[in-house]
């Protein structure tokens, strides 16, 4: 199990809306922001890999965001 926990204080002074401010603040808000990541990964059988992830962020004056997913790889 992988686990992550990060925090940033943004102070930006500027129009956040536009796509320059977008991919500077990594859409990430002017405030307190949070991110979290949880990761697990095993083996199912000898050549089969499940992996599931779940992300998640705190944005000011914005709902909480979930983002889940599960990847299954075959190695040949």
């Amino acid at each position: 199990i992988y686990m992550q926990l990060s925090y940033y204080h943004i102070d930006f002074k500027g129009e956040v809306n536009g796509s320059v401010a977008y991919e500077m603040l990594e859409a990430l808000q002017p405030g307190h922001n949070g991110v979290f990541k949880v990761s697990y990964q095993t083996n199912l059988f000898k050549n089969l890999q499940l992996n599931l992830l779940y992300d998640g962020r705190v944005l000011p004056n914005t709902p909480m965001i979930h983002t889940g997913s599960v990847e299954v790889r075959a190695f040949f």
